[in-house]
């Protein structure tokens, strides 16, 4: 079992999706950023989107 943990306030700072093992269980906690910018926020999007076909 790997642990990764990591933070950052920056969104530019985080990992692609294909960075995570698909053969593993992967765990991203977006916290508090409903006040982020629209342009900012797709990249949240991508996580929920694209991590369910890279399973």
């Amino acid at each position: 079992m790997a642990v990764v943990a990591g933070g950052t306030d920056k969104l530019s700072e985080l990992p692609p999706v294909e960075f995570f093992d698909p053969m593993r269980q992967n765990l991203i906690i977006f916290d508090d950023q409903v006040c982020e910018k629209k342009k900012d926020q797709m990249r949240i999007a991508e996580y929920f989107i694209r991590a369910q076909d890279h399973a």
